[in-house]
């Protein structure tokens, strides 16, 4: 994980040919095969298991959240560092700071890909709201599952797209 815990700061970025500027305090990171921007960011972020990839569900999150640490972040997902391996299939909820502009709870994410690296993982987590979730959860589960953990708030992309703009 990386030691830094404070949100680093850059300058106004723009991708060549993207028509696609950020604005500071945030940095464009920007590939073809992408479906979203991703944003780079280094900010600290806790993470819960709510369902891991073998069936086990724990409707309030499992045990105390693990801290890990934002690479960057999109609409669509987020890439943490973290020392703890979690497995492509299991249900998370999040928990992070954007550059002190909101704070995000309870965001429903699922652990997309996970890259071991001298002791280190680098975790794919792709955002989920609970319709997504009637695929992977039972009824029953998500009868259980409490109405905060949600997918990304609307709000919350709002506050992102500030940051970009068309030219």
């Amino acid at each position: 994980m990386k030691d830094e815990k404070q949100t680093k700061f850059v300058t106004e970025h723009e991708v060549e040919d993207s028509g696609k500027k950020v604005k500071p305090p945030f940095q464009l990171s920007e590939q073809n095969r992408r479906q979203f921007i991703r944003i780079e960011i280094v900010s600290p972020l806790f993470i819960q298991r709510i369902k891991s990839v073998e069936g086990e569900f724990w409707p309030e999150g499992q045990g105390q959240p693990v801290e890990a640490s934002i690479v960057n972040l999109s609409l669509g997902g987020v890439l943490i560092d973290l020392d703890d391996p979690f497995s492509p299939g299991d249900i998370v909820a999040l928990r992070f700071n954007l550059q002190g502009e909101v704070i995000v709870e309870n965001v429903l994410g699922l652990v997309k890909r996970t890259d071991e690296s001298e002791g280190k993982y680098l975790t794919g987590i792709e955002f989920v709201d609970r319709n997504r979730l009637e695929d992977i959860l039972s009824e029953a589960e998500l009868n259980i599952l409490p109405l905060e953990f949600s997918g990304f708030d609307i709000s919350v992309k709002k506050t992102l797209r500030k940051y970009v703009t068309e030219e």
